[in-house]
């Protein structure tokens, strides 16, 4: 239970697939250590040996073409090389030993059958042309909230809502123009489709929405006009029936955010791996797919796993081996005359990538830096004190133009400033300061210049169409005091 709820399953370390050199129609499980989704352990002490094709031939699942018979005369006929793949597996498997032969208890002497006195915990291998069965919480929990949204997507009150769209929107905004005499009847049908759903599909967290709804009702039935104290009633009825039909889909939703502890029925194999067989032969081994467990321990390696072999295993159809088909002879020349060492490069970029931002977010909030700072120092400065002291160009904006951060944004938000750089302060018009950036558009390239320089042209830009705004306006001040004139003088 400990591994099933607090560790998860897959890989943890080792468990290697490679060739057998000296045997041929073999391959070699190194040692290593794996969780299946039962939680239980599984240990290879050391390398193991497995037999595929032997494996394949018991299953009756190689395919290839019958060898010709030498007692024959030879005919000629153009051979298939038939290429299949097929998963590497691994699973937990337990094994009764020592047997002992105990004395019966009852009238009758004389020693009973014999029973295992222990049971050892093992592994055993196997090769499965089938993905064995496994449990993706991500989409578990996409299908509980499909049905927690199924009234819109799928039921008929979404298919109501979507053919009357156009009056609902009228409706909840209390347009005077709209003029329709069948709101009552389309709010009658939205509550009582509504209802119906309510009694299959119960809400679990609010025991009183039926008696909610049941109390709404159309306001003003016998009216023959809409006036506007109708249409106010007759729009926050709308809104309080289309609120509490979300807040029914909101409370499903959150609700199956809480996950339970379920237990597999019945432990499945983690795949370690796949191999080709051409022929009836074997021909390649790789250790992809395989689901590895993310720990803390492991943590860097599983991430450039998965970075680094993402792409395998997108089609579930076709699992063989990668035949790395983006790998063109004639550009690899061509890198090959520049740096001969140009692929392995790219195999470390991962690795440097990883150690760059480590390196770049240690020296981002070292604060022993004194070249740096915090935004908070800003807040209280001038313009005047912040170029003198800090050496920074601060520009002022008005708090209504910040929009939401992204999380990228709000990550660099938080980071200290370097003296010399560039910053937005967004005021409140009360000079109050709402926060600090970074000058984004000064910072799009690493030589300041070039942002500053951007920053100047947009900003002359943005001056440009004032001033034509400005011309154009007093070009018509002209023409009406020319008109004007013409008139007097008549």
């Amino acid at each position: 239970m400990y591994h099933r709820t607090m560790d998860g399953y897959g890989v943890v370390c080792g468990l290697k697939l490679t060739c057998d050199c000296d045997c041929k129609g073999n391959i070699l499980v190194h040692d290593g250590f794996a969780i299946d989704d039962c939680g239980n352990d599984l240990v290879v002490c050391e390398t193991k040996r497995l037999d595929v094709i032997d494996i394949l031939r018991s299953k009756g699942l190689p395919v290839f073409d019958p060898p010709e018979d030498d007692c024959e005369p030879k005919k000629r006929r153009s051979r298939c090389e038939i290429k299949q793949c097929f998963y590497v597996t691994i699973c937990y498997e337990e094994t009764e030993s020592q047997y002992e032969t105990p004395f019966q208890s009852s009238c009758t002497s004389g020693p009973k059958q014999c029973l295992p006195t222990r049971t050892h915990e093992g592994v055993r291998f196997d090769i499965t042309h089938e993905l064995p069965p496994e449990s993706s919480y991500l989409k578990d929990l996409e299908e509980r909230l499909k049905c927690c949204f199924e009234i819109y997507c799928e039921g008929p009150i979404g298919t109501i809502i979507h053919r009357h769209i156009s009056s609902l929107k009228q409706i909840v905004d209390g347009d005077s123009q709209y003029e329709g005499q069948d709101a009552c009847n389309l709010f009658c049908t939205l509550r009582a489709y509504f209802l119906n759903h309510l009694k299959v599909n119960c809400d679990q967290f609010n025991c009183g929405l039926v008696d909610e709804v049941l109390c709404l009702t159309c306001p003003g039935e016998h009216r023959q006009e809409p006036r506007e104290e109708y249409r106010a009633e007759m729009a926050e009825a709308f809104r309080k029936l289309l609120t509490l039909m979300q807040r029914y889909q909101f409370d499903c939703a959150f609700g199956d955010l809480v996950f339970s502890c379920q237990q597999p029925c019945e432990a499945s194999c983690l795949v370690l791996g796949t191999v080709e067989v051409l022929d009836g032969k074997l021909v390649r081994v790789c250790n992809t797919p395989r689901k590895y467990l993310w720990a803390p321990a492991n943590l860097l390696p599983v991430l450039l796993y998965t970075i680094l072999t993402g792409e395998f295993g997108a089609d579930e159809k076709d699992h063989c081996c990668r035949d790395y088909s983006k790998f063109l002879p004639e550009q690899f020349l061509d890198q090959f005359e520049l740096d001969r060492c140009g692929q392995l490069r790219a195999a470390q970029s991962a690795i440097h990538a990883v150690e760059a931002v480590r390196e770049s977010l240690h020296r981002s909030f070292d604060f022993t830096d004194t070249s740096l700072f915090s935004s908070s120092v800003l807040r209280h400065a001038t313009i005047k004190s912040a170029k003198e002291n800090l050496g920074v160009s601060v520009s002022r904006k008005p708090a209504s133009d910040l929009e939401s951060l992204s999380p990228l944004q709000a990550l660099e938000a938080s980071m200290l400033f370097r003296r010399g750089g560039s910053a937005v302060t967004y005021m409140h018009s009360d000079e109050k300061v709402d926060r600090v950036l970074p000058d984004y558009l000064a910072q799009l390239s690493p030589d300041l210049k070039v942002g500053e320089a951007l920053d100047q042209l947009l900003h002359k830009d943005t001056q440009i169409k004032v001033l034509t705004a400005r011309i154009d306006e007093l070009s018509a001040r002209l023409d009406s005091l020319d008109a004007s004139r013409k008139v007097q003088k008549k």
